[in-house]
């Protein structure tokens, strides 16, 4: 989805680095993950507004 989103984006067809997207990738999805703990871990972001509890 990522790579497909830079498509669009650039507009112009460009030469592409695969070893440059692939950190790239690699470290915002690091970024996120890290983000989203940090928030979950300073009760900022309740673990119930990812995984709702279903009651039967």
């Amino acid at each position: 989805m990522q790579f497909g989103s830079v498509d669009v984006f650039q507009g112009q067809p460009k030469e592409r680095n695969l070893k440059k997207e692939l950190l790239t990738g690699l470290v915002s999805s690091t970024a996120y993950t890290v983000i989203i703990l940090a928030l979950m871990q300073f009760k900022i972001l309740e673990t119930t507004a990812l995984f709702p509890v279903k009651i039967m």
